[in-house]
């Protein structure tokens, strides 16, 4: 018993030891980063000045609104260039619905977690099911799911920012024609075994025969689309080249020096004074910031990182999209009668053509931030897109797989607003489904809640129609440095 009691004591001092010695290691660790100050200047004359992490679409109509509204704008991202990740990955739908976070989605999401379903596309990864900031995600989907919002909040605010997305557009033709922005509509097919809903009103939904289908619709002559039953048209979507409009609109802020862009500039860490954050370390060395900074996290699906590094808990979840980019060949559009000019939807594949590009799109899985293809998943895709579209067949044998983590938020809606926890910190990132569509309304409206709180100019001259309190951070985004320590040794080798 002495023996056994002894190995016993021995055991637990080893491993507190251990734990200690790597706690030490943990906190007090050399910087890896240098530590020397760059773009100081940006910073001397005290004026407003904001900072935006993230350079897709959210980033960049955050940063072009806030220099509309007389702020002095820098965007910092870790990538070479704008929109190189997740906003050069949809498929370009302009939807005017907000899927919401109910029972439905729920069972949904949780029969395909435990493989009871037949989609070929949607999966769990092992390194999401090991992964804490998953689980608490999950429990907040969960108690959303059962619990849903009613206030409609979600809805009036997409459906308001589609239209001034479109609108924005078509006010520059020119200068946004490469984003091919295409206003007929959407076409959702049913086939043998699949349930036909009921025309929605509010959307101006008409329920079409498989004939009448085609009529509208020629492309779908042309795939081995088995028994068409039945399709839903809906004449208020649109759709447009997400990669195509961000890269103009950047382009044009850089050349006009309205915005300050610091590519290849990743965020490893921030100082704060009291509330305030006062300095963002990077990889290349640290940006002391000015009494009038505003910050805002703009990075999508990698947002929550930026929060770890606050001891922040952000309710946002990547889920990996998948899509095969098709270059349309010359001769294929010598015959645009069998090339979609409908957003055309199945229960499997969500299909744009844009900006001289056939985009296949599909929901594959969470995998965590791995942003590489599953190989199964991408055979699936091509098969499926070569059976819709076999015209095409050369053009789509050539067509890479590219994956997006599309940032999905706890409870469905968007996260728009003041974080409680600084003074001088906003958050800006949609529901998974809505970014690209909602991008310029979020950007416009985050950059009349920060002039606001600046200058004191009330918010509701704006004339929102939906209220932005109920797209607020507060109560949502909540200190949890415990969490924020575990994730960021769980997810170390992103940093």
């Amino acid at each position: 018993d002495n023996n056994v009691t002894a190995m016993r004591k021995t055991f637990v001092a080893v491993v507190g030891s251990g734990s200690a010695l790597f706690t030490w290691k943990l906190y007090n660790r050399p910087p890896r980063y240098p530590s020397t100050a760059i773009h100081q200047s940006f910073f001397q004359d005290q004026q407003r000045t904001a900072v935006v992490v993230g350079a897709g679409v959210l980033g960049i109509c955050t940063a072009y609104n806030l220099q509309r509204k007389g702020f002095k704008v820098c965007v910092i991202d870790s990538s070479r260039r704008p929109a190189s990740e997740c906003s050069d990955a949809p498929a370009g739908g302009l939807t005017m619905d907000a899927p919401q976070v109910n029972s439905s989605m729920w069972i949904t999401a949780t029969k395909a977690f435990l493989g009871l379903t037949d989609t070929p596309f949607f999966f769990l990864r092992t390194s999401s099911a090991l992964d804490p900031h998953f689980w608490r995600w999950m429990a907040m989907f969960a108690r959303t799911a059962h619990k849903p919002d009613t206030s409609g909040d979600q809805l009036r605010f997409t459906q308001w920012a589609v239209k001034d997305l479109i609108q924005t557009i078509k006010d520059s033709p020119a200068k946004f024609e490469n984003v091919g922005l295409n206003t007929a509509g959407s076409l959702t097919t049913f086939f043998a075994d699949d349930t036909v809903p009921t025309p929605r009103e509010q959307y101006q939904e008409e329920l079409l025969s498989p004939e009448d289908a085609k009529a509208k619709e020629p492309a779908l002559r042309e795939g081995l689309y088995g028994t068409l039953k039945a399709a839903l048209f809906n004449p208020l979507n649109a759709m447009g080249h997400c990669g195509n409009f961000t890269r103009t609109l950047a382009e044009e802020m850089e050349k006009e020096k309205t915005v300050s862009f610091w590519y290849n500039t990743r965020v490893v860490g921030f100082e704060t004074d009291e509330k305030t954050i006062s300095s963002i370390h990077t990889n290349r060395g640290v940006i002391p910031l000015n009494d009038n900074t505003q910050v805002i996290f703009a990075a999508g699906a990698r947002t929550p990182l930026l929060g770890w590094l606050l001891g922040l808990w952000i309710p946002v979840y990547p889920l990996k999209g998948y899509n095969l980019v098709t270059k349309i060949s010359p001769s294929a559009t010598k015959q645009p009668e069998k090339l979609p000019s409908h957003i055309l939807v199945d229960s499997n594949l969500y299909v744009c053509n844009v900006g001289s590009e056939l985009r296949a799109a599909a929901i594959g899985e969470f995998s965590g931030w791995n942003t590489t293809p599953d190989d199964r998943i991408a055979t699936s895709m091509l098969t499926r897109t070569l059976d819709r579209f076999p015209h095409l067949r050369d053009d789509i044998l050539e067509a890479p797989v590219v994956t997006g983590l599309r940032p999905f938020t706890g409870d469905g809606k968007t996260i728009l607003g003041k974080v409680e926890t600084h003074d001088n910190l906003w958050v800006n990132v949609p529901p998974g489904f809505n970014g690209w569509k909602t991008a310029m309304g979020s950007g416009k409206c985050l950059a009349a809640l920060i002039d606001e709180a600046v200058e004191g100019e009330p918010q509701k001259k704006e004339g929102f129609p939906f209220d932005t309190k109920s797209l607020s951070p507060s109560g949502r985004i909540v200190k949890s440095p415990a969490m924020a320590q575990l994730c960021l040794w769980r997810w170390a080798s992103l940093q």
